[in-house]
């Protein structure tokens, strides 16, 4: 392997952990802001995210998925996962609400 290509190898690998430690960090200020939204006065009267913000998010992370074939599979995991995190406390802690009952 060429100089060039170790150097390039290195630089892809270095921006791939800059890139990963940045996501790690938004998705733990996502997380601790659902968390907190709990405790805010008038909380049980305001939805934080709606189920439009739901489904376009849903879509995004399907469309990374497909788009970026050259993320391994592991990294489409690691998104919905991280997408299946934050749906599960902005539930408990009633920052999203969905009824699927007819309106």
């Amino acid at each position: 392997m060429g100089r060039s290509a170790q150097t390039s190898e290195h630089s892809d690998s270095d921006d791939d952990s800059r890139w990963s430690s940045l996501w790690s960090q938004l998705h733990l200020c996502i997380l601790e802001t659902l968390t907190a939204f709990a405790f805010l006065p008038g909380s049980q009267q305001l939805e934080l995210i709606t189920l439009a913000d739901m489904n376009q998010t849903v879509k995004d992370v399907i469309a990374l998925t497909h788009v970026s074939h050259h993320q391994p599979a592991r990294m489409a995991s690691l998104a919905v996962e991280r997408l299946v995190q934050v749906l599960q406390v902005a539930l408990a802690t009633g920052a999203f609400r969905c009824s699927l009952g007819k309106n």
